[in-house]
């Protein structure tokens, strides 16, 4: 059974960064504000996408065999996808031009550039 146990060393030097930069380190990376940026957006517009796409469904369920309020949600419904899409081709055209241009706003930090 020894050859089942594996030595473990502890790591040493762990560098430990703050999520949030220091008045000291500030936002001075025009890059890396961007992608911060780009980031929250794209959170902000899957999230509210979703919540309509709920609405929409909500507003199905209660429409209670109504032609109008049944079209209404479906119109709902259906602008939801639409904006899930485009939010998704939104991210794939992202990745698109950073795999062509070699740019990688994913590793971008704030907390690194100085």
């Amino acid at each position: 059974m020894p050859f089942l146990v594996k030595t473990v060393y502890a790591q040493q030097d762990i560098a430990i960064m703050s999520p949030v930069p220091t008045p000291k380190e500030g936002w001075t990376n025009l890059a890396a504000v961007i992608t911060s940026i780009a980031r929250l957006l794209f959170i902000v517009a899957a999230v509210t996408c979703f919540i309509y796409l709920i609405m929409g469904g909500l507003q199905w369920i209660t429409s209670g065999g109504d032609a109008k309020k049944t079209e209404a949600a479906g119109k709902q419904i259906t602008n939801a996808l639409i904006g899930i899409g485009i939010v998704a081709a939104a991210w794939a055209l992202m990745v698109v031009i950073q795999k062509v241009t070699g740019i990688n706003l994913n590793n971008i930090s704030v907390l690194n550039a100085r």
